[in-house]
């Protein structure tokens, strides 16, 4: 009865603190405890790429196994400072301490780099998925806990599928906030860029102000065919407001007439014309095996490799083609996942 007493004050106390229960408690035919799974996510729950990936995880894992998670979201698109991040990864710190999970699975750079690599070479298994950057640079090269999955846009698959929408379109200009997690993304698309053919890597600029990335857009400094939006959540106008995505994402689709492309399906959602997403469902899902392996299996995380993730979804937006004056062939709509609307439109 303690016991039970005390599980129920923790779990109100981790409601109080945003984070919710999720899964069955203990079987009671085995007397076991469930396996706990901490997911720290770098975002917001509700955003399509975090909750997408974490269900990825649990069917990676198994969905008729005894196991209980708890989610953290670091909310670090919305709230970026340090000091939010550093407030918010404590959290987490504090909650593996007194949960004991058996598992820590976290999701995309931020709750890599503030949460997951402070336990490398520890007894904690860790898992991670959509991670940009390189293990290296975060110190988990060889780390013997750790293991996941790596996210690596679809460059050269992007631009043949503008291609095939707007022939002709080979200058590229990539426009970019100034997070830290771009950097290896870039350096990867100016190789490929270099070796791909039929395309050119015109300008790359990395932008903080919103109203620097407004003039970039409208100006066509580089008299590109299209752009490349790569980071779009840091951007700050004039009275220092983090500008949210979305907001910006109309604004782009309502005031340039320069095609735009990206890698994720959010984006595309919310006006960008085109681009091959990596499957945030996959990316969670080749965690959630990795997970499977190291608590089911008895494997060591340092036994499963690290790997990239190639299986890529091509998206269309059709309202976005029409407003350009683009009209893509039936065999590019047959093969993509199409959204007829703006995400932001009147219904």
């Amino acid at each position: 009865m303690r016991r039970r007493f005390s599980k129920i004050l923790m779990m109100g106390a981790l409601a109080l603190l945003g984070l919710p229960a999720l899964a069955a408690a203990a079987d009671a035919s085995t007397g076991k405890r469930p396996w706990r799974i901490l997911h720290v996510m770098s975002y917001e729950s509700h955003f399509d790429w975090s909750d997408d990936q974490f269900a990825g995880f649990k069917t990676g894992f198994g969905r008729n196994l005894n196991v209980e998670y708890q989610v953290l979201a670091l909310d670090a698109k919305r709230n970026d400072s340090i000091e939010s991040l550093t407030a918010r990864a404590r959290e987490a710190r504090q909650l593996i301490s007194d949960w004991q999970p058996d598992l820590l699975y976290v999701s995309d750079d931020a709750a890599v780099e503030h949460v997951l690599k402070h336990y490398a070479n520890t007894a904690l298994p860790c898992v991670f998925s959509g991670m940009n950057r390189s293990p290296a640079f975060y110190g988990l090269e060889g780390a013997r806990n750790v293991t996941g999955a790596l996210e690596q846009e679809m460059f050269i698959e992007t631009i043949r599928l503008l291609q095939q929408i707007k022939p002709g379109a080979r200058r590229i200009h990539l426009i970019s906030d100034r997070a830290s997690y771009w950097v290896e993304s870039i350096e990867r698309i100016e190789k490929l860029a270099k070796t791909a053919g039929g395309m050119m890597l015109v300008g790359v600029d990395r932008l903080e102000r919103y109203d620097d990335f407004q003039r970039t857009v409208l100006g066509n400094p580089h008299e590109a065919d299209a752009y490349l939006l790569l980071g779009v959540f840091n951007y700050k106008d004039a009275q220092g407001r983090d500008v949210p995505f979305k907001e910006l994402q109309q604004w782009v689709a309502e005031s340039s007439r320069i095609p735009d492309v990206s890698f994720w399906l959010d984006r595309i959602k919310h006006g960008t014309l085109a681009g091959v997403a990596v499957s945030s469902l996959d990316q969670g899902r080749k965690a959630g095996q990795a997970a499977r392996q190291i608590l089911i299996e008895g494997r060591s995380p340092a036994s499963i490799p690290i790997e990239v993730t190639r299986k890529g979804i091509a998206a269309v937006s059709i309202a976005r083609a029409r407003s350009l004056g683009l009209t893509p062939r039936a065999s590019v709509l047959l093969t993509s996942q199409v959204s007829p609307d703006y995400a932001w439109a009147p219904r």
